[in-house]
């Protein structure tokens, strides 16, 4: 488990169900990702089933974030996925969603710098995402965090009345976890 003193990753579990269920329908992030229909608890349980766990296996891995409360007991808050594994080149794609009531409180942050650990860990070379230019509370996050704007996409996102163009941030994953090195455009 990847952890830090109040949010934690886990392996997501058949018990997530209704969480995937919630996140996956909100069509509130439909924008950011790559939903157009809603999933069925029958497809999300297969989905929670099959996984492996293993990014080689699976192209990706999907953690269940977590957050402590007061009384010590932990919380399923959202998802921190890696996803669009490329193992030859050691590079994956940084997706989260996180619960409505659990937006805006830095939950993002803390989760990413986790995955950043995760990413080390498993000696991947680079760690990126896709946000669109009108997301900027996720701009400033990534860039906080050490990444790079290094390409603009042009018409990239579907809003639903328009095309929006995407920023890739990308970082360079250095065995040091505490520095990223990253790429300059």
């Amino acid at each position: 488990m990847i952890a830090s003193s109040d949010l934690r990753l886990r392996a997501a579990e058949p018990e997530d169900l209704e969480l995937a269920y919630a996140l996956e329908n909100d069509t509130a992030l439909w924008p950011y990702g790559s939903a157009t229909t809603p999933f069925s608890r029958f497809a999300l349980k297969q989905f929670l089933e099959s996984a492996t766990g293993d990014i080689y296996t699976d192209k990706q891995v999907r953690f269940t974030i977590e957050r402590r409360q007061a009384d010590d007991v932990w919380t399923p808050v959202g998802f921190a996925d890696l996803f669009n594994f490329d193992p030859r080149h050691h590079r994956a794609e940084i997706g989260l969603a996180l619960l409505p009531a659990w937006r805006g409180q830095n939950i993002g942050e803390q989760a990413v710098r986790l995955l950043i650990d995760y990413a080390a860990i498993i000696d991947l070379h680079m760690l990126y995402a896709i946000i669109g230019v009108d997301n900027e509370k996720a701009s400033r996050t990534f860039e906080r965090l050490g990444f790079q704007a290094s390409a603009q996409l042009c018409d990239w996102l579907w809003n639903g009345d328009s095309y929006v163009e995407a920023r890739v941030w990308q970082a360079v994953i250095g065995r040091d976890r505490d520095r990223l090195r990253v790429s300059r455009p």
